[in-house]
């Protein structure tokens, strides 16, 4: 007769009842004690985890140099506006909704205190950065400097925690982008060429000024990336992404 294995007993009889008791205590639990909730990670700056993208602050201005003023376009506000709310959304999206955006387009165009030539210099060249850089600075001046000509305080004002972007609709030439302020030329808006993607090209401006880089060879001409900072910037904004590897440097 084979005998029986009393150890071996107990120690299945132990693992059942531990497994028992863990079933029942699951089963017991209340509803919000079964879920492990992990805390979303602040979206950032582009490689900088000390600027906040949590909000962003977003202020559009239409800028004129003053010997092209009689070159206004009445129309620039209804031209740009479907635009800003497409960025606002595809934002919204790739970023799952941690990162929004709230926008303001001050009302009126403004003239600039100088002519073309001193905003754009003698090179336009790389989506004219001197133009971007010169009216970045006037406008700090004019709109956000309480003795600024233009200071009105309820568009001027921004909460601490947001993060802040002046984006330049600019009756000249240029695309181009830096921390904070982006510039792109109204020509864009206008222009069918551009009218399958100009809502892409409007955005990848924008996204300079998080920190996001061109992906973009100089040296070659040749686009590194199929997303919205590649060659992803020349199709419909509707096909566009942002890329993983670029989201997961801004802590998503």
């Amino acid at each position: 007769m084979r005998k029986f294995n009393f150890p071996t007993l107990l120690k299945v009889m132990a693992l059942i009842i531990v497994i028992g008791a863990v079933i029942y205590s699951f089963k017991n639990q209340r509803p919000d004690q079964k879920k492990i909730i992990i805390p979303a990670q602040s979206v950032h700056y582009f490689k900088d985890p000390s600027l906040s993208l949590d909000k962003i602050s977003l202020k559009i201005i239409y800028f004129i140099p003053k010997d092209r003023s009689a070159s206004i376009n009445q129309s620039w506000k209804e031209l740009i506006e479907p635009a800003v709310k497409d960025l606002q959304s595809f934002h919204k999206i790739q970023f799952d909704n941690r990162s929004v955006i709230n926008y303001e387009i001050f009302p009126d165009p403004v003239i600039g205190l100088l002519e073309a030539i001193d905003y754009d210099t003698q090179d336009t060249n790389r989506g004219n950065p001197y133009a971007l850089s010169a009216i970045t600075d006037e406008l700090q001046n004019r709109f956000f400097d309480p003795a600024g000509d233009f200071y009105k305080g309820n568009f001027a004002k921004t909460e601490s925690e947001d993060f802040s972007v002046i984006y330049i609709i600019y009756q000249g030439v240029g695309a181009s982008g830096i921390q904070g302020s982006a510039l792109l030329s109204l020509s864009y808006f206008i222009n069918a060429e551009f009218s399958g993607y100009k809502e892409s090209l409007f955005y990848h401006e924008f996204a300079h000024t998080l920190g996001m880089p061109d992906r973009f060879d100089e040296e070659s001409h040749i686009y590194t990336s199929f997303d919205i900072l590649g060659n992803g910037k020349i199709r419909p904004l509707a096909n566009a992404y942002i890329d993983f590897e670029t989201k997961k440097e801004m802590g998503f």
